[in-house]
């Protein structure tokens, strides 16, 4: 074993106080190790011990460490960083658990023992009650990530994300002429924005996302395409179509690579949507498909009823596609059909019938459809081209639409379905038959064998958490398994059953974790062979060149600008004389097994075939599935050396024939190309000598093997496949018409799931003499490969490849995690139903994600993994949690679940989620308001005697806990802020209140309630009205949206006539209009119809605001001219929404400068509204478009959204500032409160607020100061907290100190134990004029001026850094390099001008309908005003104005 030689060297990169797990120059893992204290009075030393696990994750023994070359168990910590390596320091393997913490002693007496101190992060207390500090330790388990990328994060939904941009068929990024149309439509449950992957890649080109580290998306590795969102998992081995393909994913890679940003993907691994491949294949044969268990499914009871048909019906429909027969309704009500032409595969298909193509049913919105796209035997619909009916209260929520879902189905099922039809037609009386297009008819047509499209429940099989349209897939022996095994096996065949059923949870086991070990593998792939290009010619010899390289790399925008940290020249000669710690060329020697191996590496399921022909490859029939535990996640390759132990016999035959595919006729072809590439390559680029792989092969093989498999495959099965050579090597494909292929287009009609996979495989194998199969591959398909693999390798050699790995694992670049409903791999339902223990249901929680997390390190050890995780106290007390001896009490469940599984951090739910959104505002999420007073909140969240936050999981977990305020699945902050959200979560609107006072809470909210409603916003009303008005069927959510833009159009009016864009008598003109109107549209009356009310409280404010003038003048006789129009609605919508952003912008502030990776949800920024139920994902407005037009110049754009969009990127930006790095990653001390005094409305007053420093390993500390003075809760008012300017001071022995306390309390545990060095200058973030200054006055240490004046505050935060001399230098020089690479990002694109000439020009590119934003019936005339009726109105709108 190679021993690091660096062992105490201070690497010059970036660290943190307490542990950080880091590369030695040589490329070993160490720890890195340093305490805040003032050197100048005490020294430091640090002491490990081994921890024993008691068998139930509790540690209950220690073993004291010795440090063999100091000889001692107590090791002395200098100022800086310090290193340690575990095994050679310590004799520690990688899998023992450690606990350490921190001896200090009078300067330059080590037995003077002062005191013991920890660092935040998990605590073991082997006193139990804390009265011994030495036997208190933090605790390290080291099988976790070793990364320690922090910084700012962003979440995306791609289709509402920047939709401004798509791919044109080559994959550059064009502008979307279809975003035009986008930004009309209002979001429902069936329609798209039409975003993609391009948006995201277009931003990071522009330098619209420099300030983030991390960007989170929601899933995109499913293939679903249904869906907007893409959790309805179809594949997880293929990119969703809709949002972009492989070569899409490897541009977008690149980029963020270069850019030092990391990915995160959205594992949405428990369920399957109803389009999922494994499911086709169990709706196509029944109980003999082999993914039949992989689902909670009995079709012993009948089909499955597949719940994609709202509630509502009148809209239903369905179509055929490529059916051989046309079929007519008669009047009569009879359908007749006959024979439909048969297509020839040129011109238009029309109504003809394709025999080389599947037969689909699908299900339709008759209210979406445009034109003829809804008849029977037109192409298969991927969207609704109309997509909104132009009313944005017609389709509100699931039971108002349905989705495009379709299945093929066997077209004599269908034509049997017509007959049945014609019979229950028969049966009817006269003239009531069911039309072929109806409802009743769809839900006739569409049965057949194995489903039938049915209503919002579950049918005979079981869903995931009661989304009746994904099936749940089994992880485990559910509930559902044993109540199948209870009635309807016998006793003696259960334990078979049970065997049986856990094989098959195996293989969905493997399923879910091979695909993220395929996507993390592949995504260093690219980077890694990015880099190698990058460095082409790469002189083994002369490190100096390679230095100049890489440095040319970085400032021409093609490496990251944190290379100039991450590595050096002492780092790049380890790597050239060999003396670094690389694993590329770790694999088999012989050439022939690499290439094997590394074909097999390749997911057939990855391949972009047809649906049917996926789900085979998919199949345990060709593909490996785990069927025991400790085969999950082990390769093809590996068990195929140990006999294939995984393989049952049903599958044996095939899986077999394929084994031996891969090493004939695919292994003779990989050979034949890599000989041919061979004889292009120099000789330091040879694969192969005699019979073995070369170093330089070994690199090279696992990244073109896989290429080579993929197109033996397509081109084996499909010779006419279309192929060109990427600009940068590599074979791109037409994926659309891949897409299309199918079984059917091979002329294979299968009779069993096995006949499937043979026939598959005699295709492939076929022969040369035939001209089918991989032997008949032409000469020139031959040759062109052959070209795309040299071109991607040309000029690299094994230094290139050698320098690639270690730049990738140094920048800790590749792709992280993000898990979605951790918990449901359990049984969550048997849980509930308390047939099983929570002990045992977190055990599986554990298990599974621990072999996730596992997976995902052997291929990337630095990826991040973030668990979402709710409701465990609820699954905890439902199983008895308290009863288990292993999970002490709730925090002790996310503890041991962080510590277990290895997996980074969870989504913070417990503490910040709810209480920092709390202390700016009212609850958005239920009928709840703290109130405004919670200076200490921040404070009590992280000490130990309150929520402890900085103790709730491991160090790491701390630091990257994922921190957010909203997301996809909840309301969107701007909007809950923007309104009254008591008023719209309020119970009180049917409260009896005859007895109650007009001053109590439940009659002023009846009494607002009523205003709205009846249009009576000004005067008095009688307490006798409201208290006998009806309010039965009132929305209060409506009522909520009425009151806030009451106001907000109020108070526009209001400015425009101070601004004199109207006068007085105008503006009372109007609003008695927009009153009447808000007034309607509260009641649910729109346009003459009415409506679900809750929609209007719901829609976007940009959406409620436009049919509020819609409604006036359609309604209530407003005219107006389009430009007073434009200002009303840009002046109402900035009235409506700009308090409430400065609350957001309050909250982001605490949010960066609280632990963590603070990330802000895409739109927050842009001024997005939209209301969602918590986590129901019912009204989906959360998700709709993001407005990226209003950031463009006039007359689109909107300047408040633009100056608040800057504002949010400075927030978030302070993140990638060099100087706050211990934001990102320096461990946390929570300091005392500090003393805030400030003079409010004349009076004086005082607060307490939390203050947090932080320390790297480097030296660089930061402290951060959280102020709530200022804050309001009033939807209409701003956080203003200059308004109030606060002054911090402090006592000590009765004397007032301004300054910035940091000594430590004992009974609170806060503060700093040992101080810091007196004079340590801190600076001012926010002015770098304002500097402070480390000072001591006994044992007693503060912050403050050098002359002593008053430290005032006028933010929501105050953040200050500490750069030591040493760091500064290289600080500069970064921040000199990102500035260069920030000034060749484009800048004033216009895009959306161009879009709007595009689509004026090519009006039928667009693919839904132009809803019109005016009203056509009223024309705009010169001087509308000319017969306004006078109004009373004008004194209360000036109330309003003031």
């Amino acid at each position: 074993m190679k021993v690091s030689l660096e062992k105490n060297h201070a690497n010059q990169g970036i660290a943190f106080k307490g542990y950080k797990p880091v590369k030695s120059d040589l490329g070993y893992n160490m720890y890195e190790f340093n305490y805040t204290f003032d050197d100048h009075n005490y020294d430091c030393y640090l002491e490990l011990c081994a921890l024993v696990d008691d068998g139930n994750g509790n540690y209950k023994n220690k073993r004291a460490l010795k440090n063999f070359e100091k000889g001692t168990e107590s090791f002395k910590l200098q100022c800086g960083p310090n290193r340690i390596s575990l095994p050679a320091d310590y004799n520690l393997n990688s899998d023992t658990p450690l606990g350490y913490h921190y001896r200090l002693t009078e300067k330059g007496n080590p037995e003077h023992t002062l005191k013991y101190d920890v660092d935040a992060g998990e605590i073991i207390d082997f006193t139990e009650k804390g009265m011994k500090p030495h036997l208190i330790f933090n605790v390290i388990t080291q099988k976790r990530s070793r990364g320690t990328r922090g910084g700012s994060a962003i979440l995306a939904i791609p289709d509402s994300y920047n939709a401004m941009y798509a791919y044109d068929k080559d994959g550059n990024i064009v502008p979307n002429v279809k975003y035009a149309d986008a930004i009309k439509r209002t979001k429902h449950f069936s329609n798209k924005v039409g975003g993609s992957l391009a948006g995201i890649e277009h931003d990071l080109d522009a330098g619209y996302l420099n300030q983030y580290s991390k960007i989170f998306l929601t899933p995109f590795a499913t293939d679903d395409s249904l869906t907007p969102h893409s959790y309805w998992g179809k594949n997880f081995f293929q990119i969703a179509q809709s949002l972009g393909n492989i070569d899409n994913y490897a541009s977008l890679q690149k980029k963020l690579f270069i850019r030092d940003k990391n990915l995160v993907s959205d594992a949405a691994l428990c369920n399957e949507g109803l389009e999922g491949v494994h499911f086709q294949h169990v709706l196509k044969w029944g109980k003999q498909s082999y993914a039949y268990h992989w689902f909670r499914a009995d079709l012993d009871q009948g089909p499955f009823g597949l719940g994609v048909l709202s509630k509502r019906k009148n809209f239903i429909s369905h179509k055929i596609i490529n059916s051989p027969y046309i079929f007519t309704q008669q009047n009569s009500g009879k359908i007749t059909w006959k024979k439909a032409p048969i297509w020839n595969g040129k011109g238009e298909q029309g109504e003809k019938y394709d025999p080389k193509s599947p037969t689909y049913i699908q299900v339709i919105d008759k209210e979406l459809i445009k034109g003829t796209e809804g008849n029977n035997n037109t192409e298969r619909l991927k969207n609704y081209r109309l997509s909104d009916t132009g009313n944005p209260y017609k389709k509100v929520t699931h039971n108002d639409t349905v989705i495009l879902y379709s299945h093929e189905i066997n077209p004599e099922t269908y034509l049997d379905n017509v007959k049945r039809l014609n019979k229950l037609n028969n049966s009817r009386p006269d003239g009531q038959y069911f039309n072929l297009l109806s409802y009743e008819a769809t839900k006739v047509l569409t049965k057949s064998a194995y489903f039938n499209y049915e209503g919002k429940f579950e049918g005979n099989k079981e869903d995931w958490d009661a989304n009746v349209d994904v099936a749940k897939l089994n992880y485990s022996f559910s509930n559902y398994n044993s109540q199948y095994m209870k009635d309807h096996i016998p006793i003696e065949e259960r334990n078979d059953y049970k065997a049986m059923i856990a094989r098959h949870t195996s293989e969905v086991k493997d399923y879910a974790i091979t695909s993220a070990q395929y996507w993390t593998k592949k995504t260093n792939q690219i980077l890694n062979l990015y880099v190698a290009q990058s460095l082409k010619g790469a002189d083994p010899k002369n490190p100096d060149s390679i230095m100049r390289m890489i440095r040319e790399g970085v400032k021409d925008g093609k490496l990251p600008a944190s290379l100039e940290l991450a590595v050096d020249k002492k780092v790049i000669r380890n790597v050239l004389t060999g003396h670094y710690n690389l694993h590329g060329a770790d694999t088999v020697e012989s050439f022939k097994d690499i290439t094997i191996q590394n074909m097999m590496d390749l997911p057939l399921d990855s391949i972009e075939l047809g649906d049917n022909i996926v789900s085979v490859l998919a199949s345990p029939y060709l593909t490996k599935r785990a069927t025991s535990t400790d085969q999950i996640g082990v390769s093809r390759f590996e068990l195929q050396k140990k006999d294939n132990p995984h393989l049952m016999p049903e599958y044996k035959r095939a899986y077999n024939k394929m084994n031996k595919l891969y090493e004939h006729e695919m292994s003779d072809f990989a050979q034949d190309i890599l000989e041919r590439l061979d004889e292009k390559l120099s000789r330091e680029q040879r694969l192969y000598s005699d019979t073995n792989a070369t170093k330089y092969g070994k690199y090279v093989l696992p990244i073109i093997a896989p290429e080579i498999a993929k197109f033996a495959i397509i081109k084996g099965l499909f010779p006419d496949a279309e192929v060109k050579i990427k600009p940068d090597g590599g074979i791109a494909y037409d994926y659309d018409k891949l897409k299309k292929t199918s079984f059917q287009a091979l002329e294979i009609y299968p009779t069993c799931p096995e006949d499937e996979a043979l026939s598959l495989i005699y295709r492939l194998k076929g022969n040369d003499i035939k001209r089918k199969g991989i032997p008949a591959i032409s000469e020139n398909d031959r040759k062109l490969l052959t070209e795309a693999i040299y071109k991607m390798i040309e000029g690299t050699n094994l230094t290139s490849f050698k320098l690639a790995e270690m730049i990738v694992d140094r920048t800790q670049a590749g792709l992280d995690w993000r898990i979605d409903a951790a918990k449901d791999i359990a049984d969550k339902e048997s849980l509930l139903s308390k047939k099983t223990s929570f002990e045992t249901s977190w055990n599986q929680v554990i298990d599974f994600w621990k072999m996730f997390a596992d997976n995902i390190y052997k291929q990337n050890p630095n990826s991040y993994l973030v668990a979402e995780i709710t409701d465990v106290g609820k699954l905890y007390d439902k199983g008895a949690g308290w009863a288990s001896n292993r999970y002490y009490n709730q925090k002790d469940v996310l503890m041991k679940f962080l510590r277990e599984t290895g997996v980074t951090s969870a989504a913070n739910y417990d503490y910040f989620f709810t209480d920092v959104a709390g202390i700016f505002s009212k609850s958005y999420e239920k009928y709840e308001d703290r109130g405004v007073f919670q200076s200490t909140r921040i404070y009590d969240l992280l000490k130990k005697k309150g929520s402890d936050f900085l103790h709730s999981g491991p160090l790491d977990s701390i630091l990257y806990s994922y921190n957010f305020v909203d997301n996809h699945d909840k309301p969107r902050a701007l909007h809950m802020m923007a309104l009254d959200s008591q008023l719209f979560y309020s119970p009180n609107l049917n409260t009896y209140t005859h007895n109650k006072s007009i001053h109590s809470v439940e009659y002023k909210e009846k009494e607002k309630a009523y205003r709205v409603l009846n249009n009576k916003f000004f005067g008095n009303v009688e307490k006798q009205d409201v208290d006998k008005f009806n309010f039965m069927r009132k929305s209060t959510k409506a009522v909520a949206m009425g009151d806030a833009l009451n106001n907000a159009f109020g108070r526009a009016l209001a400015r425009l006539e101070k601004q004199g864009t109207i006068n007085g008598e105008t503006r009372d003109y109007l609003y008695q209009a927009i009153a009447q109107s808000i007034s309607d549209l509260a009641n649910g009356k729109y346009l003459g119809k009415s409506f679900e009310a809750d929609a209007f409280g719901t829609r976007p404010f940009d959406i409620t605001i436009e049919t509020v003038i819609r409604q006036a003048k359609a309604k209530h006789e407003m005219s107006i001219d389009k430009k007073l129009e434009n200002d009303l609605k840009k002046t109402t919508f900035y009235m409506a929404i700009d308090p409430a952003i400065s609350k957001l912008l309050g909250i982001m502030k605490f949010l960066v400068s609280l632990p963590g990776i603070p990330t802000l949800f895409a739109g927050d920024d842009i001024g997005a509204t939209g209301y969602e139920e918590l986590t129901r994902n019912i009204y989906l407005q959360n998700r709709s478009v993001i407005h990226h037009e209003w950031l463009e110049d006039e007359p689109e754009g909107m300047d408040f959204i633009k100056t608040h969009k800057a504002e949010f990127d400075a927030i978030m930006g302070l993140r990638k500032r060099p100087e706050l790095q211990a934001l990102n990653d320096g461990a946390p001390v929570l300091l005392q409160l500090q003393n805030a005094k400030f003079n409010q409305d004349g009076e004086n007053k005082e607060a307490q607020l939390a203050a947090i420093l932080r320390h790297s390993t480097d030296g660089r500390m930061t402290v951060s100061v959280f102020n709530t003075v200022g804050v309001t809760h009033d939807y209409d008012k701003y956080n203003d907290p200059g308004k109030y300017p606060v002054t911090i001071t402090h006592k000590y022995y009765d004397k007032d100190v301004n300054g910035i306390n940091l000594d430590y309390n004992g009974d609170e545990q806060t503060g700093l134990k040992a101080g810091l060095p007196g004079g340590t200058v801190f600076v001012n973030a926010a002015n770098e004029n304002e500097k402070f200054i480390v000072k001591k006055d006994g044992n007693h240490y503060y912050l403050a001026h050098e002359d002593d004046s008053p430290i005032i505050l006028k933010d929501n935060t105050l953040n200050l850094y500490h750069v030591p001399q040493h760091v500064q230098t290289q600080i500069d020089r970064l921040n000199k390099l990102q500035e260069a690479i920030r000034s060749q990002a484009p800048k004033n694109e216009h895009t959306f001008r161009k879009i709007k000439k595009m689509a004026a020009a090519d009006k039928t590119s667009f693919s839904g309908k132009s809803v019109q934003l005016y009203n056509p019936q009223y024309n705009f005339v010169s001087n509308p005003y000319a017969q306004m009726k006078k109004t009373e109105t004008g004194s209360k709108l000036s109330l309003i104005a003031n």
